[in-house]
């Protein structure tokens, strides 16, 4: 084409269509063709298109969990760090913990004011079926105040009256009747 003038360019292409002979099935079947290839590179377009918002999603969420990994991992060996030993732990009016039972027990302590309250109820809930924990409630003075009442699958103590022991350190300790450890339980403490 670049032997020819520009402004004779069209006419000459013009006459090289119309000395070809096209054949009508010959014409339909290189028309389906060239449609068929655009059509192609049209879907490929749309598919990238759609394509490019779920891999960046799944590109963000994947670089998320790179980054959390070690925080939870940390957090975990921590906890676990934290819970194979017996532990004793100080908590105000309320508490409540989630743990599991790495020993044959465990003691955990909460400040009650009769000032706050002269009623204290205690539960703990087995949170697995297969382990009845267990715990005894000890007043400030170390005597027992009662044992757990299984009620399904949670333990509980009712309407501890305060003002016979008074305000102060209460102990609580977990434990396991039948000797499996490594269950989780969650045990509660309401001064009201």
């Amino acid at each position: 084409m670049s032997n020819f003038p520009k402004e004779n360019s069209f006419k000459h292409i013009k006459t090289l269509d119309e000395s070809i002979q096209w054949n009508p099935e010959k014409q339909f079947e290189l028309r389906q063709k060239l449609e068929y290839n655009i059509n192609k590179k049209n879907k490929r377009k749309v598919f990238k298109i759609r394509l490019l918002p779920i891999i960046g999603v799944v590109t963000a969420m994947c670089m998320m969990g790179i980054l959390l990994i070690p925080y939870v991992l940390e957090n975990d060996i921590n906890e676990a760090g934290n819970a194979s030993a017996p532990v004793e732990k100080i908590a105000d009016a309320v508490l409540s913990v989630e743990e599991l039972l790495n020993d044959d027990s465990v003691e955990y302590y909460v400040n009650l004011d009769i000032h706050e309250g002269s009623e204290c109820n205690f539960w703990l809930n087995n949170l697995h079926n297969s382990y009845n924990y267990k715990y005894k409630v000890y007043a400030p003075d170390g005597s027992l105040i009662g044992e757990s009442i299984t009620a399904g699958s949670q333990e509980r103590l009712y309407s501890v009256d305060l003002n016979e022991y008074g305000s102060g350190e209460y102990k609580i300790k977990v434990y396991t009747p039948n000797g499996n450890i490594g269950g989780k339980y969650h045990l509660r403490v309401r001064n009201f």
